[in-house]
């Protein structure tokens, strides 16, 4: 990446801002290629910098995986438990924000990718692209018999004219079901199932793309930073962070 004013650079990773930036540097905690006390306007890449003798994160996107528990939302609203608030203080100040590329409703747990790369999360969203997501459904009632072949040509939904893309759904229980969607319209899953016969008990995300939930070692709360491998498996290896 080029080089940027030292003050701009560590308050777009979020360590302090630019005032902040100014204390620290008088503090002498602020070190570039080994000279203490900069100059705020320094130009200078992450890799010249050490903050209290530790090197700065890479300045290039973050990506991460999160199993979002049930009962927290992906939106920032003011006195509710979002997703963000599980992260560190300091991603939660980066600039550009974090966005969740995907979002599951309150109600539901699993798999959430968040970035502050804007076009991977449009390629991860946006239909064009058709990363298809995994969800394991819990309900209640009885699904169709003809709820697989439904599914597979493309059902609709009430009150839409255009019907859903084709899809997956794989029996795995007598109340529990897989379905493997490429689009995402508002409570799609909650929706089909309805449509089918059932009612959602239980709704978790287990895969976007190649990358499972399962293989990440996940409890619900916690999360990691994708490398390039990982993010690969989710099939946006021309998106990868730098």
């Amino acid at each position: 990446m080029s080089a940027e004013r030292l003050d701009r650079l560590l308050s777009r990773l979020g360590y302090a801002t630019r005032r902040e930036v100014r204390a620290l540097i008088r503090e002498r905690r602020i070190e570039v290629k080994g000279v203490a006390r900069p100059r705020p306007d320094t130009k200078v890449r992450a890799g010249d910098v050490r903050l209290d003798g530790a090197p700065l994160e890479d300045a290039g996107p973050l990506v991460i995986a999160l199993y979002k528990p049930a009962g927290w939302i992906c939106d920032r609203v003011p006195h509710d438990r979002h997703v963000f608030m599980l992260l560190p203080e300091r991603w939660q100040r980066r600039r550009p924000p974090l966005s969740v590329a995907g979002r599951l409703d309150r109600d539901a747990e699993g798999l959430v990718i968040l970035s502050d790369d804007g076009q991977l999360v449009h390629r991860l969203t946006h239909p064009r692209w058709h990363v298809p997501r995994v969800y394991r459904v819990r309900f209640a009632g009885a699904l169709a018999e003809d709820a697989e072949a439904r599914v597979a040509e493309g059902m609709k939904l009430e009150g839409e004219a255009k019907p859903l893309r084709p899809a997956v759904l794989r029996r795995i229980g007598e109340r529990e079901v897989e379905l493997e969607l490429s689009e995402g319209r508002y409570h799609q899953v909650k929706r089909m199932i309805a449509a089918l016969g059932g009612r959602v008990v239980s709704l978790r995300r287990e895969a976007i793309g190649g990358l499972r939930l399962a293989d990440l070692g996940l409890a619900p709360g916690e999360y990691r930073k994708l490398d390039a491998e990982m993010l690969a498996r989710i099939g946006v290896s021309d998106r990868l962070p730098v």
